[in-house]
């Protein structure tokens, strides 16, 4: 099916994220998926500096964010954390500066093709009624309308 593009962007950032401090290069790729959207938006990994049994993430915050980022460290520091398994970061040094905005999801046209004939349609309820999970086999469903236009 693929792998997530986090997966395949770590090997990429691992001498750039090395000189900066992050050991770890996923911290950098999958930062949306560690920090969630909002704050990946406004927020961006700078640095990771480790001495001792203290660890300092350095991040770069969008100007008007500091204070809310500020508010927010211990959440931020426990999901940081929970990533690496282990307490790695005690605090969050922070530095107002431009964020790149996260990319915009472009959303497709709805392409509305002609509607799949019946015959079609109880073929597939009837393959999708044999799977087991009624989560998957429901998107197996929409899958296989989407397929079917």
């Amino acid at each position: 099916m693929g792998r997530p593009i986090a997966s395949a962007l770590a090997p990429l950032l691992a001498k750039p994220a090395a000189k900066r401090g992050f050991r770890d290069a996923r911290l950098l790729a999958e930062w949306s998926s560690i920090a969630g959207p909002e704050l990946a938006g406004r927020t961006r990994p700078e640095r990771l500096d480790r001495r001792g049994n203290t660890g300092t993430l350095r991040l770069i915050v969008a100007p008007g964010w500091a204070t809310e980022v500020q508010h927010l460290e211990p959440l931020i520091l426990q999901r940081v954390n929970r990533f690496f398994g282990a307490e790695v970061v005690t605090r969050l040094a922070l530095r107002q500066g431009p964020v790149a905005a996260p990319a915009a999801s472009k959303s497709r046209p709805k392409r509305d093709g002609p509607a799949p004939s019946p015959e079609k349609l109880t073929a597939l309820a009837q393959a999708c009624a044999a799977v087991e999970d009624k989560e998957l086999a429901a998107i197996l469903e929409r899958l296989g309308r989407t397929v079917l236009r």
